[in-house]
This record gives structure tokens, C-alpha cells and sequence, in this order.
């Protein structure tokens, strides 16, 4: 009943057998062929760990057992090579436009204004976040995200309400499973309308600063046609990053103020 693609051929399959959970490691080499790589059992689980949706690396714990203890019976299918695809989609323009737009990117983290009036009007998207994308909590379980946005030039919003917080990050989609981190909010603070999909919009991505303290696990697909951000998130996206200069000047003359406060001092 449980499952969890490592990479590389490599899973974890599991399931609670009476007051036990049984995790076995496998590489997938054939149809109903594979490398056994260890076995796990143990009667003290997380309750997170038997939900398919919240099963994680993690539980792969417990005491060790045989190769034969626990044999599983395996039938395996191929999935489409999406990182294959892709490159040969992309070729050496695609490369080309990517580093363009992370460069432009740079400009537009350090706030330069003249970059901003420079940028495309036009934003494409050809990477598109799937409900198959999660993200981990400080315990390293995973948690499937419920709000997606799309902002354009293939960045994304993906967040989720954990525990009465809104937790939400901001990425740049290069691959299938790959992404550039940008930013992460949180905050206890949020209206109703940002914790549902459909009235989710760039505006609700405020809250606290912080790292990247909540890894995305991400399963991306390419996206039928560029998609263009809605006019309506593109001005919410502007006046959101002019919000965050003035708060970023308005700290850096607080600063200036106190060091001539302890000079005078």
C-alpha cells in the first residue's frame, strides 16, 4: 500500500502488517525483476508513515531483517524519460533562453529597477507544476501541496496550510524534478481566499522570510503550450515587488539611524 520513488530506479515499497509497518528498498532492474537492498520492520511507526501521500524516506526505519524475510513480488512498468525529452525539445536555444532569464532573474532579486523595465512583457511558461508536487516539513515527511501558481518565465508559487500556517515557496522549474529556489514565506496571518486554488494569488505570498526550510519535491511536466501569466497576477507580481523595496529601504535607513545614534553616543 506504500510506495516512494527514490530516483534512480530505486524504491521503497511498504505496508502494516498487524501492529507492524515492513519497508522494503529495491533497484528496479526488469519487469518483475530487481536488486534487493535492505529490509526494515518496527511496531514504533508515525502515523504519517502508513498515509501513501505522507510516506517518506523516513520511515524507512526499524529493525533490520534477511533478504527472504519479506520477498516482495514485483511488477514494474517504464514511465516516459521527460529528462530526455526535454533537452532534445529545448536544444542549445532552450539553453541559451534559460540562462538569459536567470540572469534576468538575479537583476530582479537585487532590485534593480532599470532590469524590471527591461523584462518581456510577454512572460511564457514552459514548465507547469503537477498535483503530484509536494513539500517537506521540518520532519522531513512529505506533504502534497494544495495552492499552484503560476507567475510566468517558469516560475511557480506552490504552498500548502500545515497545522494553521500557510507555508509557501517560489521556484524557477528547470526540469521535471529539478528547480532554482527563490524565496519562502509563512505566516499564521493569511485570509481564507489564499488557502483555496482557485482565489490564490500572488498577493498572498507575505508572511515571514525565511530560508529554504521547506524543501519542494517536485514533478513538473511540460506544459502543452507556453503559457502566459494573467494579466491580473503580472500587476499583483509588480506592486509585490515594489512593497518588498520600500521595505528594504525603509530597514536600511533604520539602520543608518541607529549607527549615527551610537556614534553620537
Amino acid at each position: 500500500t506504500l510506495r516512494l520513488d527514490l530516483g534512480e530506479n530505486v524504491w521503497i515499497m511498504g505496508l502494516v502488517d498487524g501492529k507492524k509497518l515492513i519497508t522494503v528498498k529495491i533497484k528496479i532492474t526488469g519487469v518483475n525483476e530487481y536488486e534487493w537492498l535492505g529490509t526494515r520492520y518496527t511496531a514504533d511507526f508515525k502515523k504519517l508513515c502508513v498515509n501513501p501521500v505522507t510516506f517518506t524516506e523516513a520511515c524507512f526505519s526499524g529493525d533490520e531483517a534477511s533478504k527472504d524475510k519479506f520477498k516482495v513480488s514485483l511488477t514494474a512498468a517504464k514511465v516516459a524519460e521527460y529528462e530526455k525529452s526535454a533537452k532534445e525539445a529545448e536544444g542549445e536555444e532552450g539553453k541559451e533562453k534559460e540562462k538569459k532569464e536567470e540572469e534576468d532573474e538575479d537583476e530582479e532579486e537585487k532590485g534593480d529597477s532599470e532590469e524590471k523595465a527591461k523584462k518581456p512583457k510577454k512572460k511564457l511558461s514552459y514548465w507547469r507544476a503537477s498535483s503530484r508536487t509536494s513539500i517537506k516539513d521540518k520532519d522531513g515527511f512529505k506533504l502534497e501541496v494544495t495552492l499552484r501558481l503560476n507567475l510566468g518565465n517558469d516560475i511557480w508559487i506552490v504552498g500548502l496550510v500545515d497545522n494553521d500556517k500557510l507555508e509557501m515557496v517560489k521556484i524557477r522549474i528547470t526540469g521535471p524534478t529539478t528547480y532554482r529556489w527563490i524565496a519562502t514565506r509563512h505566516t499564521e496571518e493569511y485570509s481564507a481566499v489564499c488557502a483555496k486554488q482557485k482565489t490564490f494569488t500572488v498577493s498572498c505570498f507575505k508572511g515571514d522570510k525565511v530560508d529554504n526550510i521547506y524543501p519542494v519535491v517536485l514533478r513538473a511536466l511540460k506544459a502543452p503550450k507556453p503559457e502566459k501569466v494573467s494579466k491580473g497576477d503580472e500587476e499583483e507580481e509588480e506592486e509585490e515587488e515594489e512593497d518588498e523595496e520600500d521595505e528594504k529601504d525603509e530597514k536600511d535607513e533604520e539602520d543608518e539611524e541607529d549607527e549615527e545614534e551610537d556614534e553620537e553616543g
